[in-house]
């Protein structure tokens, strides 16, 4: 059985510095752009369609109620709703939101890269 003294590596030394370094605040880009209950509604409103954002008419209505269809329930929070809404809409648009929807998510009291975020999720 071998031993091997880890008080003698030279990387002991550097595990060390780098526990006892002192930690630097996050920058403000580092800071999550959503919370956990944002996210939570982010990814529900992957499984909702476009069909879930619009505003239903008398046809609307008929087909629904002819065919079955259950509506998406509005969220009872308007910014969570407004989320869920501007998600949905950034998704099926292929990240290129209308800019009234930009400016209603906006008005919701999302900052502007919480718009870029969910219209560019690969980045």
């Amino acid at each position: 059985m071998a031993y091997v003294a880890f008080d003698d590596w030279s990387y002991a030394s550097a595990a060390r510095a780098v526990a006892t370094a002192p930690v630097a605040a996050p920058a403000a880009d580092d800071q999550p752009v959503f919370d956990a209950l944002e996210e939570r509604v982010i990814a529900l409103a992957a499984f909702d369609t476009r069909w879930s954002v619009r505003e239903r008419g008398f046809f609307g209505r008929l087909v629904e109620r002819l065919f079955g269809f259950a509506p998406a329930n509005p969220l009872a929070d308007p910014r969570l709703e407004a989320l869920r809404r501007f998600a949905v809409i950034a998704r099926t648009s292929r990240g290129r939101p209308p800019e009234d929807e930009v400016a209603s998510f906006l008005s919701a009291g999302f900052p502007a890269r919480a718009a870029r975020a969910l219209s560019n999720p690969s980045s």
